[in-house]
């Protein structure tokens, strides 16, 4: 459907279809709260759907990308960095490769990036969603950045192929970049198991379809067509659960699904259905994900930064959440030697300024915002695992935000002196 023009830059979670507030009332909301750190927004392609076309899967119109276009111009003009997306998540996994480069174009014409959780069900399945996002990039004539950018140990190439493309792309004159985490888990929503036809027309009727018999008969034929790993508990065994609400699914915080197979006598698909319908959607998983034999390959690569990728659900997140800074100090630099420290630290805070496009962050020069981390080399390591996702780092005694001491000899202040950038905000 074609909606008229309605306030821009707005986020959704998987189990409401209600609409919060621009991007500027967004970025204003944020100033006046209290809040430790620094941070910035993208504008995400699926709010531009749910406010030009709504939760449906079906291609835009004429009119809905002249709304989207729109929306995504006013996000630009009140600070957005640039138009993001998570093409395994519904809506904007509905997005074409057209209607994508047209947004790219217009958050570059505004200064703007586009920033990408990739398509990874396309093609090989390998190579082909990230040759997408290049060619969106192409296509849109703006910059493309690649998140949690690795290789998984089911890809039927190396990562040399992989980087190959980034390099390629850069050669030709597209500017290109990725992010990296350092750990093997990855965490998402459960709901990525589905395919995305069953999110079509948003959380109420999902959730209608979950409950019905005959979606469910069609569901469980293409998880079984998916192989015989999806149909028995072994398959499962390695997907933790999250993010429970309802006290008679806490029992299932931290267990696996093949757990609940067990328990309850279910296969993998009545499983899945039974507890996002109990939890309103919200459960969370945690899976395995980068291989760490190869991760060393992507976090050397030059134009490849260090990142995390995180959902603040649950009381078990993936590890990454707590541990990937500290992780790339203590075990990349010092103990396995694969980058220098000073590469390490560029990486992390320089790099990704210049990619933000921030004018007075990730250097230390007169002028500048003073956003400092002191650590001890020598002692700083990641203490956050698989089972013990939040135990925070050793070896970093000091952090100071926007001037202020948040952490004073590891431990928090108390101190609240984050802010909300724009892009192209000049230093004051």
């Amino acid at each position: 459907m074609d909606t008229p023009h309605s306030p821009t830059a707005r986020t959704c979670s998987p189990s409401s279809s209600s609409m919060p507030a621009s991007m500027g009332d967004r970025r204003s909301r944020m100033t006046g709260t209290p809040w430790p750190a620094t941070s910035g927004a993208t504008t995400a392609n699926s709010a531009l759907r749910i406010g030009a076309i709504g939760w449906e899967e079906e291609p835009a119109t004429d009119v809905a990308m002249a709304n989207m276009r729109a929306m995504l111009r006013e996000a630009m003009e009140e600070g957005a960095f640039g138009i993001s997306t998570g093409l395994d998540y519904p809506p904007g996994a509905y997005a074409s490769t057209d209607e994508l480069a047209a947004l790219t174009n217009e958050a570059a014409r505004h200064g703007g990036f586009y920033h990408t959780h990739v398509r990874y069900p396309l093609g090989d399945r390998f190579l082909d969603p990230f040759r997408e996002a290049i060619e969106i990039g192409r296509r849109g004539n703006g910059p493309v950045h690649l998140t949690h950018f690795y290789h998984h140990q089911t890809h039927p190439g190396g990562p040399e192929q992989l980087l190959a493309l980034v390099d390629e792309a850069r050669q030709a004159g597209h500017d290109v970049t990725f992010d990296s985490y350092p750990y093997e888990w990855a965490s998402t929503r459960l709901l990525i198991q589905l395919p995305q036809w069953v999110q079509s027309g948003g959380p109420m009727a999902l959730k209608e379809r979950l409950a019905d018999g005959a979606t469910r008969d069609r569901l469980r034929a293409e998880m079984t067509a998916r192989g015989a790993a999806y149909t028995g508990p072994a398959g499962w065994a390695d997907l933790r659960l999250g993010a429970f609400t309802r006290p008679e699914n806490l029992r299932w915080e931290s267990g696996t699904l093949a757990d609940v197979m067990r328990e309850t006598g279910s296969d993998a698909l009545d499983a899945i259905c039974d507890l996002l319908l109990a939890e309103n959607l919200g459960v969370a998983q945690v899976t395995s994900g980068p291989w760490s034999e190869t991760l060393p390959h992507f976090v050397r690569h030059p134009v490849g930064m260090v990142g995390t990728d995180s959902t603040f659900l649950g009381e078990k997140p993936s590890p990454r959440t707590y541990g990937s800074f500290p992780r790339i100090l203590g075990q990349f630099v010092r103990d396995e030697q694969l980058l220098s420290l000073e590469e390490a630290v560029r990486k992390m805070t320089s790099a990704p300024a210049a990619r933000l496009g921030l004018h007075d962050r990730g250097l230390l020069r007169n002028g500048y915002a003073a956003d400092l981390v002191i650590l001890d080399p020598a002692r700083v390591r990641s203490n956050a695992t698989y089972d013990e996702p939040r135990r925070f780092p050793d070896g970093i005694e000091y952090v100071v935000v926007n001037g202020q001491l948040v952490v004073d000899s590891g431990r928090h202040t108390g101190a609240l002196p984050g802010r909300a950038l724009r892009r192209g905000q000049k230093p004051q």
